[in-house]
């Protein structure tokens, strides 16, 4: 019985981790922060397509910030976009926090939050745009951290539950035998 389960946990630890091929969709957001009834400030997730194989940091989207008319109001804005992927072909929806700060110019940030997803630990990493004038375009990348839960973690959970499942055995043979 223990040599089945030692060559079992052999076997998942040979495994190597999965390749996941993803697409994100191109969204577009107006209005955001907006405090005059403008159709600004613009945020544009561009999509991109790439495969994650592990753990790691992956672009998810290539962001554009247009500041429009109200640079001048000066507020706070924040809120959630939400965009949706699809990975190995199934269709994914994620969200993103941003907070907009409106004064002579305009600051963004998005991304900071973490979620987890059929055991893998996603965290977006923060984006910041500073000091964007009014009419301009920022752009950069929107990237996510990836924790894919390695084959050897694994071997070593399952390995601890089935020496709990031993010991709790063990004890309750001994406590019928008393």
């Amino acid at each position: 019985m223990m040599k089945t389960i030692a060559a079992t946990l052999i076997a998942i630890a040979a495994v190597p981790a999965a390749a996941a091929s993803y697409t994100t969709d191109t969204s577009t957001y107006t209005g955001l922060g907006d405090q005059i009834g403008s159709p600004f400030d613009i945020i544009t997730l561009n999509g991109v397509t790439g495969t994650a194989t592990g753990s790691g940091t992956y672009l998810v989207n290539t962001v554009d910030f247009t500041v429009g008319i109200n640079a001048t109001v000066g507020a706070t804005s924040s809120g959630t976009l939400t965009n949706t992927a699809t990975v190995d072909g199934s269709p994914f929806s994620y969200s993103v926090p941003y907070t907009i700060v409106i004064g002579g110019t305009d600051t963004i940030t998005l991304g900071g939050n973490t979620f987890y997803t059929n055991g893998v630990k996603v965290h977006f990493n923060a984006l910041t745009f500073t000091n964007v004038g009014v009419g301009a375009t920022e752009s950069g990348d929107l990237t996510a951290t990836v924790s894919v839960p390695e084959p050897a973690a694994w071997v070593m959970m399952v390995a601890g539950f089935g020496l709990v499942g031993v010991g709790v055995r063990r004890r309750n043979v001994a406590t019928i035998a008393a």
